[in-house]
């Protein structure tokens, strides 16, 4: 499948990867992984016609699997950030972790929704041990999200 959307083994690897693997592996190890920027819905030539990037949720993911602008921008604004929602994610990939509990020093609020919230935030027990001033309120569930809090949360 990668090849036939990405092209040769040459072409499609990302050549901004590395650095974001080097930083982010626990083994302190870099590689380079596949240019999802070149992974298009239509092909149209714009380069904002991403994909999207759904994965079988394994326990943990050894990359980004998103276009290394999304990955940048995510990794350049995520310190701007005051509020995170968090849908159907079980917070268990260790890069978004470490990026999370080192730059998302302005973050107040985390809403979880999820039927087992109380794993999410297990899972994301690096970013509460450093900012244990948070406030976190859970939803069971998009559903519950959607019909009790999503006008309140984001207003």
């Amino acid at each position: 499948l990668y090849f036939n959307l990405l092209g040769t083994p040459e072409t499609m690897i990302d050549n901004l990867s590395f650095g974001q693997n080097l930083r982010l592996d626990e083994n302190n190890l870099g590689r380079f992984s596949v240019n999802m920027n070149r992974i298009e819905v239509f092909h149209t030539g714009n380069s904002n016609s991403y994909f999207p990037s759904l994965l079988i949720p394994y326990k943990g993911k050894d990359e980004f699997v998103m276009p290394s602008r999304a990955f940048y921008g995510m990794d350049n604004k995520i310190g701007e950030a005051e509020k995170v929602i968090i849908i159907g994610w079980k917070g268990r990939e260790d890069g978004f972790n470490k990026i999370l509990a080192q730059k998302g020093n302005k973050i107040k609020e985390v809403i979880i929704c999820d039927p087992d919230p109380k794993t999410v935030q297990d899972n994301l027990s690096l970013f509460f041990q450093s900012h244990s001033d948070v406030k976190v309120r859970t939803y069971n569930g998009f559903e519950d999200f959607i019909e009790n809090g999503m006008k309140s949360e984001i207003i």
